[in-house]
C-alpha cells in the first residue's frame, strides 16, 4: 500500500499473474502493466516524492507520475528500490539503483 496518486489516501499494489496493478481506496485503477510471464516475486513499490512512484517488478524499474503515466527512459534494469537525485551537484540527475 502506498498513496500512489497524491491523494492522501493509501492505494493498493497487486501481482495479479501476468499484471501489475495499481487500485485506489475506492476500486478505481490507476494503473496497470501486462507481463507475457507470470510475475514470479512481489513487486516493490515506494514514493520517491509527492509526484513521483517508483516499482520495481521482474528485474526491471518504473518511475510514473502521478496519473500512472510511465516517465520518459523508462523501464530500466534493475532489482532494488532506487533514487534520483543530484547526488554531485553537477544540475544532472543520477538515478541510483542496483542489478
Amino acid at each position: 500500500m502506498l498513496d500512489f496518486n497524491s491523494d492522501k489516501a493509501k492505494d493498493y499494489v497487486f501481482n495479479a499473474g501476468t499484471n501489475l496493478l495499481v487500485v485506489d481506496n475506492q476500486k478505481k485503477e490507476l494503473f496497470k502493466m501486462d507481463y507475457e510471464n507470470n510475475i514470479g516475486q512481489q513487486p516493490m513499490a515506494f514514493k520517491l516524492d509527492q509526484n513521483k512512484t517508483g516499482i520495481v517488478v521482474q528485474n526491471q524499474i518504473y518511475l510514473l507520475n502521478s496519473n500512472g503515466l510511465l516517465e520518459d527512459g523508462f523501464p530500466l534494469a534493475g532489482s532494488t528500490t532506487f533514487h534520483i537525485a543530484d547526488i554531485n551537484s553537477d544540475q544532472i540527475m543520477n538515478l541510483v539503483v542496483a542489478h
